[in-house]
C-alpha cells in the first residue's frame, strides 16, 4: 500500500513522523497510568477515601458554623441532605476510580512481544489511513470506522483487533483504488506541524507520561509507596480532627 502514495509537500515526511510519536507516546502514556494503577491504585483509593472524610466533615463544619452565626438549631436531617447533594460529584469520581481500578488489577497483562507487534502493526496503517495523514479516510466512513478501531485496540494493546483491522483495510483500500497511486497533499503542513509539537510536548508533560520516571526506578517505586502511605496516614490525623471540632459546634447548637 506504501507504494499506492504520492506525496506532494516536502514536509510530509516530518509531519508524518511526529504524528507517528504523538501517537506512540500518548500509548506509552495510558500505559504507564495502566501500570501505575496495578501497583499504587489500592493506596491511590484509600487516601482517596480519606481524603473525602475529611472534605465531607470540612463541609458539615463550614454548615454549622453558618448556623451558629444565624442563630439557628442544627436539623441533622437537612445537614445530612445538603452534604448528600454537595458531596455526590466526589463521591461518584470515587466510585468510578474503584471501578477503573478493579478493572485493571483483573484485566491480563500484555506480553511485551506482542505489545511491540501492535506497535508495529500501528505504524503500518496509521502510514496509510491516518485521518490527519490521508484525506482518503475522513471522506469514507469504513475507513473512518475501522480507523477507531484500530486506535482503541492500539490503546488496549488488543493484538487480535488490530490484526483483523489490518486485514479489512487492505481490502477495502484495493476495492477503492485498486493499485492506483493517490496523490496527498497536507494544507497549512507548517502550521499542523507546529501543532503536532505542541501537543508532543503537552503529553511528556502529562500525569500519566511522568509515571514513567516513578515505574523505571526501585527506588522511585518504594519512594512512592511511602508517599500515598504518608497521605493516607496525614489524611486520617486530619480526619480527627475534624470529627472533634465538628462534634463541638454541633454540642453548641445543641445546648449539649
Amino acid at each position: 500500500m506504501a507504494g499506492l502514495i504520492k506525496v506532494r509537500n516536502s514536509d510530509y515526511s516530518r509531519y508524518e513522523e511526529l504524528l507517528l510519536r504523538r501517537d506512540r507516546l500518548e500509548h506509552e502514556a495510558y500505559n504507564y497510568e495502566i501500570e501505575y494503577i496495578r501497583l499504587f491504585g489500592d493506596k491511590v483509593l484509600k487516601a482517596f477515601k480519606e481524603k473525602i472524610k475529611c472534605v465531607q466533615i470540612r463541609q458539615e463544619i463550614n454548615y454549622c458554623r453558618a448556623l451558629l452565626n444565624r442563630g439557628e438549631p442544627l436539623d441533622q436531617a437537612k445537614l445530612d441532605e445538603h452534604i448528600k447533594s454537595i458531596m455526590k460529584f466526589v463521591k461518584d469520581a470515587y466510585k468510578e476510580m474503584v471501578l477503573d481500578n478493579n478493572n485493571i488489577k483483573n484485566s491480563q497483562v500484555v506480553p511485551e512481544i506482542e505489545v511491540l507487534e501492535i506497535k508495529k502493526i500501528y505504524r503500518r496503517l496509521a502510514k496509510k489511513i491516518h485521518p490527519d495523514i490521508n484525506p482518503i479516510t475522513a471522506e469514507t466512513p469504513e475507513l473512518m470506522e475501522l480507523w477507531h478501531r484500530i486506535s482503541v485496540a492500539y490503546k488496549c494493546n488488543n493484538l487480535k483487533d488490530i490484526k483483523e483491522a489490518e486485514i479489512l483495510v487492505e481490502k477495502v483500500l484495493e476495492e477503492m483504488l485498486g493499485g492506483e497511486k493517490i496523490t496527498i497533499e497536507i494544507p497549512n503542513i507548517e502550521e499542523k506541524i507546529e501543532e503536532v509539537e505542541r501537543e508532543i510536548v503537552q503529553i511528556k508533560n502529562s500525569k500519566s507520561y511522568r509515571y514513567k520516571y516513578i515505574l523505571e526506578s526501585e527506588v522511585a517505586i518504594e519512594r512512592e509507596h511511602k508517599i500515598l502511605d504518608e497521605d493516607y496516614e496525614e489524611y486520617k490525623s486530619y480526619a480527627k480532627e475534624l470529627k472533634e471540632l465538628l462534634q463541638g459546634l454541633k454540642n453548641l447548637l445543641t445546648g449539649e
